[in-house]
């Protein structure tokens, strides 16, 4: 049998900092702030269990369920559009021309432009420098590591899929189908 390892005086020096650093920071924070950031943590783990066991992340939580009202009904929708196309014809033609690039996954990231993410998009590909991100468990990357993964806020930016807002827009005011189906393959896919 081997004997237990050794803790030295230098691993307990350095537990020791750890614990009062990370003691320092939770005494300086409210309630909320603690119960969230614990809550992280615990959903990073739940996340990391549920990716190890096969978990299906792009099926839906919740099938079926519907949001609540939105700002207007329905059937309002093409008179706005109307209104829009009257009073603001050149933010029509620029939403449309932006939808037109996302389309062909092209991308205005961050100050970069008409960045090509090819055919099928690689959502952990930074465009600008040519590095991808490895497929581990986000909060196991050291994102900070540029030769590992690049600009991680090119990734980041890309991933917040503010985009879908405006295929969304370009579908309502074109009623271009491929617009919506666009977004439905990016979110789902």
């Amino acid at each position: 049998m081997a004997p237990p390892p050794r803790i030295t005086a230098c691993k307990m020096k350095f537990v020791a900092t750890t614990w009062r650093k990370t003691w320092g920071r939770l005494s300086h924070m409210g309630w909320e702030e603690v119960r969230t950031r614990a809550g992280q943590e615990v959903s990073k783990r739940v996340d990391l269990i549920a990716y190890k066991s096969g978990h299906d992340f792009t099926r839906p939580r919740f099938p079926g369920t519907l949001g609540g009202k939105f700002f207007f009904d329905q059937e309002e929708v093409s008179g706005r559009v109307k209104l829009l196309q009257k009073f603001l014809p050149r933010e029509v033609e620029l939403i449309v021309s932006e939808a037109e690039a996302i389309y062909q996954h092209r991308f205005n990231l961050l100050g970069y432009t008409d960045l090509d993410y090819g055919k099928e998009i690689d959502w952990h590909l930074d465009a600008v420098h040519g590095k991808r991100a490895p497929l581990k468990p986000w909060h196991t990357i050291n994102f900070l590591d540029f030769d590992q993964v690049g600009d991680h806020k090119v990734i980041w930016e890309l991933n917040r899929h503010q985009h879908l807002v405006t295929l969304a827009k370009a579908w309502r005011i074109t009623n271009e189908s491929r617009y919506v189906t666009e977004l439905a393959k990016q979110w789902y896919g």
